[in-house]
């Protein structure tokens, strides 16, 4: 993982390690498998010192996946493209903060570019990725709108001690989760949305998250929880009490 930009260039410097991922999820039976391009965007690629190999990192992760699809058989799955707020920077050892951004319009231009070359690299889908950042994630969803593909909106939130949801990631935190966030963020995707995912949130945090959003989405709705916290630069587990989590996720 880079210092600064996390799993931006991780198809640059180990490829290797990348492909062996997606197969492992193919013969584990996934039917849709993400390229890595999650932080892989000119902002994140600037601050971790690979800006110029942007272009060069989106088709190398879709290659990558592509292969793994071709090479294991399994023609039916789809490959989705990865768009996120992740933010230009996370301090090592640290689960988050607030960093300093480029202006809006080179935010924009970066989600354009990274879209576009998804787009032509032959991805199947987009997949918006813990949107969090209510004005970055306009520029985000709109950027996807705009390539053509297909889009599933995923966003990620945190309950609080009140019962309350808000929006929830490693930059920006104190933002309510409404009806009318979402609202807003599927007018800017438009027809292009076909699926709005609730993930990487707590287990705690999915079910009531869900049902805020079923109150104006009534398409294809998916959930991934997780459990345990982010210390830059993986990700700490916790024990997950297993039968408790099946029921959570019945009651879904």
């Amino acid at each position: 993982m880079n210092d600064k930009g996390w799993s931006c260039g991780a198809q640059l410097e180990h490829p290797g390690v990348l492909y062996d991922v997606h197969r492992d999820y193919l013969k584990a039976g996934a039917d849709i498998i993400i390229a890595n391009t999650y932080a892989t965007n000119r902002v994140v690629m600037d601050s971790a010192g690979m800006g110029d190999k942007t272009p060069l990192g989106i088709q190398r992760a879709v290659e990558i996946a592509r292969d793994a699809i071709n090479r294991e058989g399994k023609s039916h799955v789809m490959l989705a493209g990865s768009l996120s707020t992740h933010p230009p920077e996370i301090p090592i050892g640290t689960a988050g903060g607030t960093y300093p951004w480029p202006p809006e319009d080179e935010i924009r231009a970066a989600y354009d570019e990274a879209a576009l070359t998804l787009a032509k690299a032959g991805v199947d889908v987009l997949f918006l990725e813990m949107m969090k950042e209510p004005e970055k994630s306009f520029h985000a969803i709109s950027a996807a709108r705009d390539s053509g593909l297909p889009v599933f909106l995923g966003l990620s939130t945190r309950i609080l001690p009140d019962n309350q949801i808000e929006l929830f990631g490693n930059s920006h935190e104190g933002v309510p989760f409404t009806t009318e966030v979402l609202e807003k963020w599927l007018d800017a995707g438009g027809d292009s949305i076909v699926g709005v995912n609730v993930m990487h949130t707590n287990f705690s945090a999915t079910g009531p998250t869900l049902d805020v959003v079923r109150k104006v989405w009534k398409g294809p709705l998916g959930a991934y929880p997780d459990h345990g916290h982010f210390k830059m630069p993986v990700w700490q587990f916790e024990e997950v009490d297993i039968p408790e989590a099946i029921d959570m996720v019945d009651s879904w």
